[in-house]
């Protein structure tokens, strides 16, 4: 079993002008997760309970340390994404283990929402964002 070490991610995204961005340098967390509903089609009379799948979804939320020296940071690139018109989306690629050939990796047009920062006295200022996907089918595999 190939353990893997977060240390060695990779987080891109595409911003409201349509640059990619490396955000990996901001970025110490991402939990994503995959999800589909369980829909019942169960009928009466049935003597089990029967069901189908719906919908499949991706989302999740991106989280680091916040920079508020430069102009190219996740403090520049979310907001704009976030209350731009709704139908704008941007690209987020995320490989757990890095970009190397062989790697895994999820991408997806998603939505980003709810861009955060925190910072109490005698801590490091965070910043946290979520995402959904947006629309169409996202991808997994490797590299």
């Amino acid at each position: 079993m190939a353990i893997v070490r977060a240390k060695d991610g990779v987080v891109t995204i595409v911003d409201a002008t349509g640059t990619l961005r490396n955000i990996t340098t901001f970025v110490d967390g991402v939990d994503d997760s995959f999800e589909t509903e369980i829909l019942d089609t169960t009928t009466y009379g049935a003597a089990y309970k029967s069901s189908t799948r719906g919908f499949i979804g991706w989302s999740g939320s991106i989280k680091g340390k916040w920079d508020g020296n430069g102009s190219l940071t996740p403090e520049q690139w979310f907001p704009p994404l976030i209350t731009a018109a709704g139908s704008i989306t941007s690209v987020l690629w995320y490989g757990p283990a890095g970009s190397a050939a062989g790697k895994p990796y999820a991408l997806g047009t998603v939505h980003f929402a709810n861009f955060s920062r925190s910072g109490a006295y005698d801590s490091i200022v965070t910043w946290a964002v979520d995402f959904e996907l947006a629309t169409g089918a996202f991808a997994t595999g490797t590299l």
